[in-house]
């Protein structure tokens, strides 16, 4: 089921709060969203690298974790989505959120 982007109060240059479309995992608003989520992306990112993940993406450990060792994710092309946090991915790589 789609989902759309909750709202999520930033910061801007100022300082200053203002509302913006939610960017990535951390900005969703309840642990069980922000853990779909990230179910959502290891099936994107599995399909990226050609692996399934061995488990599951942690919220707080890199995207690597679930799919290598850290020697194999630095040599790996994807290096940088890699040795992103799982609570730091693109909602972009979220079905539900496209």
């Amino acid at each position: 089921m789609k989902q759309i982007r909750p709202a999520y109060e930033a910061l801007d240059q100022n300082g200053r709060p203002f509302m913006r479309p939610a960017r990535i995992i951390d900005d969703l608003p309840t642990p069980e969203c922000r853990l779909a989520a990230c179910d959502e992306a290891a099936d994107a990112i599995a399909q990226l690298l050609g692996r399934p993940a061995s488990r599951r993406i942690a919220f707080g450990l890199p995207v690597f974790a679930a799919f290598m060792t850290a020697p194999e994710a630095k040599k790996h092309p994807q290096r940088k989505l890699l040795e992103t946090r799982g609570c730091d991915i693109s909602l972009d790589l979220c079905a539900n959120y496209n």
